[in-house]
């Protein structure tokens, strides 16, 4: 079977998988890797350029490294490719999610209730973080002391970032 096909079979095996399953509640390999990025911050994190490119690398150089070593250790095995790339194809789609929380939106702007659509938006954009969490600028004028790390909120994962993240590292054929 030629990677092409490997490829196809594996996303369409994968995109099948998010139509039945859906995100898990817990355990979800995109929020592990949030909270590994997000711990990377915690150690690395400097009011500096510098070190959020440093940041940037690690998480993203760790999740290319993770898949081209299971991309290599699985080559030989055509049904195990085609599983590797439909488990990624999965756990980054995220499909199913994105209409449940689209149409909780559009139910509560469709009965008017605008700060209920407004309150679920963070979710459907890949966190579960609320506005109203924020608590300073990334930049100079920040409140936060030079030492202090950022909250989880300025966490440069998003979900959209780290499931294009997966995407591209992992269901490469």
């Amino acid at each position: 079977m030629r990677a092409d096909r490997v490829f196809a079979y594996g996303a369409a095996a994968g995109l099948l998988g998010d139509h039945l399953l859906g995100d898990p509640r817990r355990g979800h390999p995109v929020a592990a890797f949030g909270r590994v990025a997000g711990a990377v911050e915690h150690l690395l994190w400097r009011d500096h350029r510098g070190w959020g490119a440093l940041h940037t690398a690690v998480c993203v150089g760790g999740t290319i490294a993770l898949a081209t070593a299971a991309t290599s250790a699985l080559r030989p095995s055509r049904t195990a490719s085609v599983a590797l790339t439909a488990a990624a194809t999965w756990a980054v789609v995220g499909g199913t999610s994105l209409a449940r929380e689209a149409g909780i939106v559009g139910r509560a702007l469709e009965a008017g209730d605008i700060e209920a659509a407004r309150a679920r938006l963070p979710t459907s954009a890949g966190g579960t973080r609320r506005p109203s969490t924020r608590t300073g600028s990334p930049g100079p004028s920040s409140s936060r002391s030079p030492r202090t790390p950022p909250t989880r909120s300025w966490v440069p994962w998003s979900g959209a970032a780290s499931r294009a993240s997966w995407a591209c590292s992992a269901s490469a054929p």
